[in-house]
């Protein structure tokens, strides 16, 4: 999940900016130059989501089938690395948020995150087989239709990899864009070219913009760890606070740090991390954000082959 390249190279206004029916030049604001850029952010979430695939492979890989004859350092082992993970919970959830702000073609955006979680379902599975098969989880719909796990590593229908939630939140944000876009104007906007409908109606479909989202999450799975992570749902709440309150940083910063205290904990220590960003993009050349693609991929599928190399 480390890949979030966006870019407005064609001088378009942002989705965000037409979001909100103004220019680029009326929203001009200091820069804060002090803190982690884009770049250092992903790479600390890139190196915090692997810490947290190892734990569930290799490290997991270590566990026997009876959770009684586990000894306490392994077990101490794998929960620090799924702390890990669940900490660039809502980096991520950040990260994609600014991106569709700042990207003049969110559906290229969203079409890539497709492509990506498509091609990491495999190394997904292979990454979370060992942890999944200790866990022993059946939770969900999913679950009870398939079971906890499959007997192939490299198959296994009870989770969803959690790339899917960034693509489902990518397109859940376009839809919110569009709604926005063809409501009655508020007083802080401008007259609109095309209005379809009451501020009423678009709060209404909102909810079940919303609604659906969160269901098809559930009902797939999707970056389900266990009985206790939902990484899919948890991610997709960071994003809707992230992009509800964009413009009130202190509120969000707020509010998702006390949801990810009462989800582990852990996530609002990503919290407290991605206060501390700046407002630099961090990287040298272009061609850099596309690293980050067979980043990902590889993230999952080395500590996923790791430890089910003698199963394949």
């Amino acid at each position: 999940m480390g890949l979030f390249s966006y870019g407005n190279l064609d001088g378009q206004e942002s989705s965000y900016e037409a979001d909100l029916g103004i220019n680029s030049t009326h929203r001009k604001k200091r820069r804060r130059r002090k803190g982690l850029s884009n770049r250092g952010m992903k790479l600390f979430a890139g190196i915090l989501f692997l810490i947290g695939m190892i734990g569930t492979s290799v490290i997991a890989a270590r566990l026997p089938q009876e959770s009684t004859d586990a000894d306490l350092g392994t077990l101490s082992a794998v929960v620090a690395c799924l702390a890990a993970l669940l900490t660039s919970l809502p980096m991520y959830a950040w990260l994609l948020v600014r991106g569709f702000e700042h990207t003049a073609r969110p559906g290229v955006y969203f079409v890539r995150l497709l492509v990506l979680a498509a091609v990491c379902e495999v190394p997904w599975d292979l990454a979370t087989w060992q942890y999944q098969r200790y866990s022993t989880s059946a939770s969900g719909i999913v679950g009870s239709l398939y079971g906890s796990v499959d007997a192939r590593p490299w198959l296994n229908l009870y989770t969803q990899n959690p790339v899917w939630a960034l693509a489902l939140s990518e397109l859940i944000l376009m839809c919110l864009a569009w709604i926005r876009r063809h409501q009655a104007p508020t007083e802080k906007e401008g007259p609109k070219q095309y209005v379809w409908y009451s501020a009423g109606t678009a709060w209404l479909l909102r909810f079940l913009l919303i609604f659906a989202a969160v269901m098809w999450t559930w009902l797939l799975n999707i970056g389900q760890l266990g009985k206790l992570f939902p990484l899919g749902l948890m991610f997709l709440l960071f994003v809707l606070i992230f992009y509800g309150l964009r413009g009130k940083e202190n509120t969000s910063m707020m509010l998702a740090a006390a949801v990810g205290a009462l989800e582990a904990l852990a996530p609002a220590v990503g919290v407290l991390i991605l206060h501390f960003h700046n407002d630099d993009e961090g990287f040298a050349h272009s061609w850099t954000r596309w690293l980050w693609y067979p980043a990902t991929v590889l993230m999952m599928l080395a500590p996923g082959l790791v430890a089910c190399w003698g199963l394949l």
